[in-house]
């Protein structure tokens, strides 16, 4: 009966699973990143809830009118994390409903500045509001080489155009009488600034792939007004 018994308990230990072998591995905490950590998952105090918010304001409207309403703007909408930026954006929305007050203004009293607004506004508005604000300086520029380039007859663009239509010694086109060493500084002087317009504004922008910020935009179309007011201000050809 022994051998039997022994028999009986080889074949119990062969049944037996064999036992696996534990390593350091198997043992090993499952990976987790850095970021998933307690510590760096963003609280609440960190998201945050973007609006954008479209205001009509009236074209007709006083600048006490405007005032009030961008106090109520800064009293109820300004987003309190980011004050700066906010601040950004309603100076410059200041600044565009005020340029709209000016431009109501001129249409009764300068018909030349409405012109000019309008001209730009019509190549670049659309442009300005999507966001396209390098794109928006050029075809302003872009306009003004064009009107400089039709009314001189010249056959040329850019510098060489603005150098020759404007050359106080045999100008194509006066911005006055040209009677006194004033007048001929004058013309002389704005001969260099159409043409640096051309190689230092227009040109860059045409020639490469550039994103200008909001405030420098609303610079150059400044500018660019600037230069098409005084072109169409000139004496000869008459406007």
């Amino acid at each position: 009966m022994v051998p039997t018994q022994k028999a009986n308990g080889a074949s119990k230990s062969a049944a037996r699973a064999p036992k696996q072998k534990v390593t350091k591995a198997d043992n090993a905490k499952p990976f987790s990143s850095p970021d998933a950590s307690p510590a760096n998952k963003p609280t609440k105090k960190d998201m945050a809830l973007t609006v954008r918010v479209e205001i009509n304001l009236p074209a007709e409207a006083s600048a006490e009118t405007y005032d009030n309403i961008f106090k109520s703007i800064k009293a109820n909408l300004l987003n309190e994390v980011t004050p700066s930026r906010s601040l950004r954006g309603l100076r410059v929305m200041r600044s565009t409903s005020r340029s709209a007050i000016r431009l109501n203004r001129a249409r009764s009293t300068h018909s030349t500045s409405v012109i000019s607004i309008r001209d730009i506004a019509t190549v670049s508005l659309k442009l300005f509001d999507d966001g396209h604000y390098s794109q928006a300086t050029f075809e302003a520029f872009k306009l003004l080489d064009k009107k400089v380039q039709d009314v001189s007859g010249i056959h040329e663009s850019g510098h060489k155009l603005m150098m020759e239509a404007f050359n106080e010694a045999r100008p194509k086109i006066k911005l006055n009488d040209l009677s006194t060493i004033s007048d001929k500084d004058e013309q002389m002087g704005f001969r260099f600034v159409f043409a640096g317009s051309m190689s230092a504004i227009r040109n860059p922008r045409g020639h490469e792939i550039r994103a200008d910020p909001i405030d420098l935009c609303l610079d150059h179309l400044s500018f660019a007004s600037v230069l098409l007011r005084t072109f169409e201000s000139r004496k000869l050809p008459s406007p």
